[in-house]
């Protein structure tokens, strides 16, 4: 039960990040989102990983900086959205990165989808088109676009760091990528530094982010990662639950239809028929967490910070 607990916990505070960013921080400039996100795991991971951030500026390493410049765009688009939609629709949108990277692996590794893939693929479409055709619908073309584009990104983030992860731990990774995230987000504090209000709620989503990417890691290391996987999915969730108590939003019976099936169907995508396919498995966060995955064979396992 633990292992489980610690799986929705992470969930939990990723859906505090992102409620935090709609109605909390929806006016803040994304650059100062995310040098403040970036902030609060430089100083949470810095003492653990100084004495290997020479690793950082070696060659092989070159992937985990190209993953980190697309972890910080899909950053960028999933903030932006949070700040132009619900929090649960922008959720469900960033939720479509482990489709778009078991899409790439099969493109890159010449693999197939079985059958129970192949059903979870069409899930997954039907249900984003059902929410994009429903009559509630509120969500500008230009959500629909970056909200696609930050999953998309996530997943190529995820990508880049398949080779990288046999040199690099994963508290490494995530504080370089952390570190970019200062680095682009100086701009936005340079130009306006937030009031004192301001600097603890951009706090709190701060600590919310880092501790939702430790939960998940804990949680993905004891548990098995489809179950990981299914148990991170309860974001979507607490942020419908969230938004229903705290301020009475409800979705329509329309999308929460198209929701059911596209959640349902990124379960399926994720899944493994049986321990020996040599198909990949993905379980990812997409939220910002770790992703895991492979071809069902310990030495092919991936275990990536992402966002």
């Amino acid at each position: 039960m633990i292992p489980i607990s610690i799986s929705i916990s992470s969930a939990l505070f990723f859906a505090i990040m992102n409620i935090l960013i709609t109605y909390k921080l929806g006016s803040i400039d994304p650059l100062i989102l995310l040098f403040f996100r970036g902030a609060v795991a430089v100083v949470f991971l810095g003492p653990f990983i100084m004495k290997d951030v020479h690793l950082l500026f070696t060659r092989p390493a070159i992937p985990v900086h190209l993953r980190s410049v697309s972890g910080a765009l899909a950053v960028l688009c999933t903030f932006w959205t949070l700040q132009n939609t619900s929090s649960l629709h922008a959720s469900f949108l960033a939720s479509l990165a482990p489709l778009f990277l078991m899409i790439m692996i099969f493109i890159f590794n010449g693999n197939t989808l079985n059958k129970i893939q192949l059903c979870g693929l069409l899930l997954v479409v039907f249900g984003t088109l059902v929410v994009a055709g429903s009559p509630s619908a509120e969500s500008s073309s230009k959500v629909w676009i970056l909200g696609t584009l930050g999953a998309f990104l996530s997943a190529l983030a995820m990508l880049f760091l398949k080779q990288a992860t046999a040199q690099f731990s994963p508290q490494l990774i995530v504080f370089n990528f952390s570190v970019l995230f200062l680095i682009i987000g100086l701009p936005g504090v340079s130009m306006a530094w937030p009031d004192d209000t301001l600097l603890l709620w951009l706090g709190l989503m701060g600590g919310c982010s880092v501790l939702g990417q430790v939960f998940m890691t804990v949680s993905y290391k004891q548990l098995d990662p489809q179950l990981a996987n299914a148990f991170g999915r309860t974001l979507l969730l607490w942020v419908g639950g969230a938004e229903l108590l705290l301020f009475g939003r409800i979705p329509g019976i329309t999308d929460s239809i198209g929701y059911l099936f596209a959640v349902v169907g990124l379960l399926l995508v994720t899944r493994r028929a049986n321990p020996n396919n040599p198909l990949p498995k993905i379980v990812d966060d997409s939220e910002t967490g770790i992703v895991s995955g492979g071809a069902g064979k310990e030495d092919n396992e991936v275990r990536l910070g992402v966002q």
